[in-house]
């Protein structure tokens, strides 16, 4: 299992935030499983940035394993840092997806916390886009 993402998977945000207390150990602890894991989170990245850096992901696949599993959570500092909108998200975790799948990864997505929560400075009406 990989665990791809920015400073909430790395658990190492700017602002620390309760539920981000490096959630990979912990899900991994849930599943009681002891399965091969690591954590590639690193902070600030956004999706364009695990794109970019995607082999690393790639780089771990194990053709003969009967699953590899890729958790990717990112998007967050793409619509707060970049600007991006919603669709140039939605398009960034498709296409990384649509990749790993292709190299016989499956894929798992963690939903976007709400901005607020990871920026106070971050204006009312951004939730409503």
């Amino acid at each position: 299992v990989l665990f791809h993402g920015d400073s909430l998977t790395s658990g190492q945000p700017e602002i620390p935030l309760p539920h981000a207390d490096r959630y990979p150990p912990v899900a991994m602890g849930l599943l009681d499983s002891d399965a091969d894991w690591a954590n590639l989170g690193v902070s600030g990245r956004t999706l364009n940035d695990l794109l970019a850096n995607v082999a690393e992901v790639d780089a771990c696949r194990r053709p003969l394993a009967s699953s590899d599993i890729v958790v990717v959570w990112g998007g967050i500092n793409d619509l707060v840092v970049d600007g991006a909108t919603v669709e140039n998200v939605i398009s960034r975790l498709t296409i990384y997806a649509t990749g790993r799948r292709a190299l016989g990864f499956k894929v798992i997505g963690v939903t976007i916390i709400a901005a607020d929560e990871a920026n106070p400075n971050i204006p009312s009406e951004f939730e409503t886009q």
